[in-house]
C-alpha cells in the first residue's frame, strides 16, 4: 500500500503510483520493441557512444529518438544501437531532446512520449481510477510494493528544496510532483524531471515539475535509511531537482533546443555539489577527453562547471542566468559565463588537466566528486636547433601537450590562453606574456654589440621538459616554439622598425577594379617580436567595380579579428588564433544582394603568406597571390588606443 502525502511550506510534493497492465517484456506503449542488427560496439555503452554523436544545440533527430527508446523507453520505428547498456541517472536530456524535434516525429512516436510522461490511465491499479491528493488527510492508493519508504523520500526531497533554494536564492515557486513509475517507463534512465503548464502540456509556463523514477531508479530510491540517504540518491534527486528550476527560467519555448552542456552538465554539476560527488563517469569523460569542444559536451561538462565555480563568483548565484541566456544558443550562454569568470578561467582550463598538486590550483583541477584519473599529455617531441613545433587547441576545447626543450635558443610566439611550465618550474601565463626568447645555456645568452639581434632580451631556463596547457576558447589557441642555436638567433634581422606600431587602413586595391572607400576597414598592432593582430571593422566596407563598364558594384564586407606572427625577417605571417571573414554583395535591381559563399581569411590554425612591405610611413600588407593589398598608415593620439 502506497500513501500520498501532503507537505507543507512552499513547495507540495505530490506521488503517485502507475503499474504496468502489459504483459509485454518491452514496455512500449505500443508493446513492440526493435532491436539493431549486432555490431562490433566494444565496451562503449550505447548511451555514452551517442552522447559523442552530439553536434549541434538542437540534437540530431536520430540520435535524440535513440538517446530517448535506451533512457526512457522503445518508440515506434527506432532501432536502438546494439552495445553494452548501463544505468543513465538522468534521462531529461533525452526527453528534451526529442521534444527539440517535436514536429518531424510520427503521430504514433509523439503518441508513445506522451504516455511514457504523463503515464497511461489504463495502466493504473483500478482501471484508471482518479488519484487525487487529500487536502489534509493522507490517502491511500493501492500499488505494488517496491519497497521504497515513501515518508523518507519525501523528507528528502523537501529538505533538498529547501537547500537548493537557500544555494539558488529563492524558492523554487511551482510544486514538484513525484511519480514512482516502474512498469511503464522501461528504459535506461534512473529519473527524468518534466516541465507541465496549465494545459497540461510542456510548451507554456510551467505551473509544477513533475520528477518520474524509472525502473531503474528504483534501488537507488530505496537507499535512505534514519533520514541519511546515499550519494548516489542525493546526486539523483538534486539533479532533476535542479532541472525543475532551469524549466522556472528564460522562453518555455526555448527548453527542448537549450544546449546540452548547459541542461545537462550544470544539472550534473549542481547534483554533485548538493552531494559531496557520486558517480565518476561523467568525470572521468571531461579528463580525458580535453579535445572534445566544450559545445559538444552533455553530462561530461560538469568538469567546465566545476572550473567556472572555482575560478569565478559562486556558480550558484550566477547559474540560473546563464539556463536563461542559453534560450539564444551555446555562444550567448558562454558569454554570460565568461561575463562574471575570473579572468584564471581561460588561462588555466587546459592546464588543470595535469592534476599536478605540488602546482595547484593553476595545474590541478578540482570539483566535487572528480576521481584521481590523471590524463596522459600528448608529446609534442623535441625543439632542437632548426625545430618548430606548433601547440593547437580547437574551439572551446583544451590541448595538454609535453615538449622537450633542447635548443640553446627557444623563440615562444604565445598563445591567446593558457599557461607554459618551463623546466625549471617557472610559469608562463596567456593573455599576458609576449614572445619570449628562452635560453638554456648555462653561462646566459647575448648577442654580439653589431648583431643584428644586438638589444633581444632572453629568460634564463634549462632543457628538459615543458608543460604546455592551451584553452581554445571560441576562436581557437596556438603556441609556436622554434629552436635556434644561439648564433643563429643572432644573426637573424629583427622586424624592421618601419613595421612596427598601430595602423589603419586608407587604400585598398586590386588589379582590374575600381574602388571606392574602404578607409578605417582594418586596423592592425605589430610588435618588435613580430606578433600582430588585424581587426576589420564590418560597418566600413569596400565598394568595388571591374573595370568592365557592364559589370555591377560589389560590396566586400570584412569582419572579424586574427592574431599571427611574422617570420624572423618581417616578410610573411602566421596565424596564432582568430579568424576574419570578407562577404560579397552585389548590387541588383538596385539592392545589395548576397553572394553564396563568405569566405575564411585566417582560418585557425595556418599560414596565410601575406608580404608585408613599408614603404616611407606606409605599410603594404599584399595578399597572397598578389590578389589584393591594403595599404595602411601608422596612426597616433586617439587612432593608436
Amino acid at each position: 500500500m502506497r500513501r500520498r502525502f501532503p507537505i507543507t511550506g512552499v513547495v507540495v510534493v505530490a506521488m503517485s503510483l502507475l503499474a504496468s497492465a502489459c504483459s509485454g517484456t518491452s514496455g512500449s506503449p505500443d508493446g513492440s520493441i526493435e532491436q539493431a542488427t549486432p555490431t562490433d560496439s566494444g565496451d562503449v555503452p550505447v548511451f555514452e557512444r551517442l552522447m559523442s554523436e552530439l553536434t549541434e544545440d538542437v540534437v540530431p533527430l536520430d540520435t535524440a529518438l535513440q538517446a530517448f527508446s535506451l533512457a526512457i523507453g522503445p518508440l515506434p520505428g527506432v532501432v536502438v544501437p546494439d552495445g553494452p547498456r548501463e544505468v543513465i541517472p538522468s534521462a531529461t536530456g533525452p526527453l528534451r531532446w526529442v521534444r527539440g524535434r517535436w514536429n518531424e516525429l510520427t503521430v504514433e512516436q509523439r503518441q508513445a512520449v506522451d504516455r511514457y510522461v504523463a503515464g497511461d490511465p489504463a495502466d493504473a491499479i483500478g482501471g484508471g481510477a482518479s488519484l487525487t491528493i487529500a487536502a489534509i488527510t493522507p490517502m491511500p492508493m493501492f500499488a505494488a510494493d517496491d519497497g521504497v519508504d515513501d515518508t523518507a523520500l519525501l523528507e528528502l526531497m523537501t529538505s533538498m528544496l529547501d537547500r537548493l533554494a537557500t544555494k539558488l536564492g529563492r524558492p523554487l515557486g511551482i510544486p514538484v510532483e513525484l511519480r514512482i513509475a516502474p512498469s511503464y517507463v522501461d528504459g535506461d534512465g534512473a529519473m527524468f524531471a518534466t516541465p507541465v503548464d496549465a494545459a497540461g502540456g510542456w510548451t507554456g509556463v510551467p505551473v509544477k515539475c513533475t520528477v518520474v523514477i524509472g525502473k531503474e531508479g528504483i534501488a537507488t530510491a530505496k537507499q535512505i535509511s534514519g533520514g541519511v540517504a546515499s550519494a548516489e540518491l542525493e546526486t539523483f534527486l538534486a539533479h532533476e531537482l535542479f532541472h525543475c528550476y532551469s524549466f522556472t527560467v528564460g522562453d518555455p519555448s526555448r527548453l527542448p533546443v537549450r544546449p546540452a552542456w548547459v541542461m545537462e552538465g550544470l544539472a550534473e554539476w549542481a547534483g554533485d555539489s548538493m552531494s559531496g560527488g557520486w558517480n565518476n563517469d561523467y568525470w572521468t569523460s571531461w579528463l580525458l577527453t580535453a579535445t572534445t569542444p566544450l559545445f559538444l559536451r552533455a553530462y561530461s561538462a560538469i568538469g567546465f562547471w566545476a572550473h567556472i565555480d572555482e575560478n569565478g563568483p559562486d556558480l550558484w548565484s550566477t547559474a540560473l542566468d546563464i539556463v536563461a541566456a542559453s534560450d539564444a544558443g551555446s555562444k550567448a550562454a558562454y558569454d554570460a559565463v565568461l561575463g562574471t569568470a575570473f579572468p584564471s578561467t581561460l588561462t588555466t582550463w587546459g592546464a588543470g588537466y595535469f592534476r599536478d598538486p605540488n602546482y595547484a590550483p593553476a595545474w590541478d583541477q578540482d570539483g566535487p566528486g572528480i576521481p584521481p584519473v590523471k590524463p596522459d599529455p600528448s608529446d609534442s617531441g623535441t625543439v632542437g636547433s632548426g625545430d618548430s613545433r606548433t601547440i593547437v587547441a580547437d574551439p572551446m576545447a583544451a590541448a595538454v601537450h609535453v615538449v622537450d626543450l633542447a635548443a640553446e635558443v627557444i623563440t615562444v610566439a604565445p598563445a591567446t590562453y593558457g599557461m607554459m611550465q618551463l623546466p625549471d618550474g617557472v610559469e608562463l601565463s596567456y593573455p599576458g606574456n609576449g614572445v619570449e626568447l628562452l635560453c638554456t645555456e648555462g653561462g646566459g645568452c647575448s648577442c654580439p654589440e653589431d648583431s643584428p639581434a644586438a638589444h633581444a632580451i632572453f629568460r634564463q631556463t634549462i632543457q628538459g621538459e615543458a608543460r604546455v596547457g592551451l584553452t581554445g576558447s571560441l576562436g581557437g589557441s596556438s603556441l609556436t616554439l622554434v629552436g635556434w642555436t644561439l648564433e643563429e638567433f643572432c644573426d637573424q634581422p629583427p622586424v624592421p622598425d618601419c613595421m612596427i606600431g598601430e595602423w589603419i587602413s586608407e587604400e585598398y586595391r586590386a588589379p582590374s577594379q575600381s574602388v571606392i572607400g574602404g578607409l578605417a576597414t582594418l586596423r592592425m598592432s605589430l610588435d618588435r617580436a613580430g606578433t600582430g593582430e588585424i581587426r576589420f571593422n564590418p560597418d566600413v566596407p569596400i565598394n568595388v567595380r571591374l573595370e568592365d563598364p557592364g559589370a555591377p558594384w560589389v560590396k566586400l564586407v570584412f569582419d572579424g579579428t586574427y592574431r599571427f606572427t611574422m617570420t624572423h625577417n618581417g616578410t610573411t605571417g602566421t596565424v596564432l588564433d582568430g579568424d576574419a571573414f570578407v562577404t560579397h554583395y552585389a548590387f541588383l535591381d538596385g539592392q545589395w544582394i548576397p553572394g553564396s559563399e563568405t569566405t575564411s581569411l585566417a582560418s585557425t590554425p595556418g599560414a596565410i603568406g601575406s608580404t608585408f612591405i613599408c614603404e616611407g610611413d606606409n605599410l603594404i600588407v599584399r595578399a597572397p597571390g598578389a590578389v589584393s593589398e591594403f595599404e595602411l598608415s601608422r596612426t597616433r593620439g586617439e587612432d593608436s588606443e
